[in-house]
């Protein structure tokens, strides 16, 4: 009995630190990425957030192969779920900077959308579907299709940018206007708000350049083509 209540105690302490072990993880990944947008090219800070989802990935991998030792499986689902966490939280951040035009609405919505609604299905009816009435059905489909719209949406932007290989076109606009919007819980975001060819565009910055240029300034930033066709302009290389 006393055993039982030792090996109880010492599992209990491992979950411990294993939950705060995924949590340091996670929040030293996002702080990078926060901390480092203002220094680090725009690209080298997609593909951290991209280094940090194939670390998730393959933690989880490695999770699967070791699934009779609980050991391997709790660490490895627990740097998956830190990593994973940073990377998609790098990932939003760093999407803000494309401003996309010849849009109506959002780009790679319709792909993203379908192929979040096939996921969505496919997971209800394969783990959901089964004692669960219809308004868990629903939800499940509503709530995987969101979840799978976003992890789908976020790398088609990326990719846009990180596959165009094609030379950016440099454009000069005077600054009309500068705005910041506050988010209560999260950073700032920094805008110039310019006219380019007589189309409005709200240009997102860092906080450095946002310091550093004053309304009637010209400011120089990028246009690029889109390796999918979309095109979109963004504030620095």
């Amino acid at each position: 009995m006393e055993l039982f209540r030792h090996k109880k105690k010492y599992s209990s302490k491992r979950e411990r630190i294993l939950k705060i072990f995924t949590w340091i993880i996670a929040i030293v990944g996002i702080a990078l990425i926060c901390m480092l947008g203002a220094l680090l090219p725009h690209r080298l800070l997609v593909l951290l957030s991209g280094g940090l989802l194939l670390l998730s990935i393959l933690s989880v991998v490695v999770a699967i192969k070791g699934k009779g030792n609980s050991r391997v499986v709790s660490w490895g689902l627990g740097i998956a779920f830190g990593s994973g966490l940073a990377a998609f939280i790098g990932f939003v951040y760093t999407v803000t900077a494309y401003s996309f035009y010849k849009t109506s609405f959002s780009p790679f919505w319709e792909v993203s959308l379908a192929l979040g609604l096939a996921v969505g299905i496919f997971v209800t009816v394969k783990w959901v579907w089964k004692g669960t009435g219809w308004g868990g059905r629903i939800g499940s489909i509503a709530l995987c299709t969101f979840l799978a719209y976003f992890l789908i949406w976020l790398p088609l932007c990326h990719l846009n940018y990180l596959l165009d290989f094609q030379p950016p076109t440099e454009i000069h606009a005077v600054i009309e206007e500068k705005d910041i919007t506050r988010h209560s819980k999260g950073l700032d975001s920094y805008e110039f708000e310019m006219t380019v060819d007589g189309e409005f565009v709200a240009l997102e910055v860092d906080w450095l350049e946002y310091q550093r240029y004053e309304v009637g300034d010209t400011y120089t930033f990028y246009e690029y083509k889109g390796a999918f066709g979309e095109p979109f302009y963004v504030a620095e290389e």
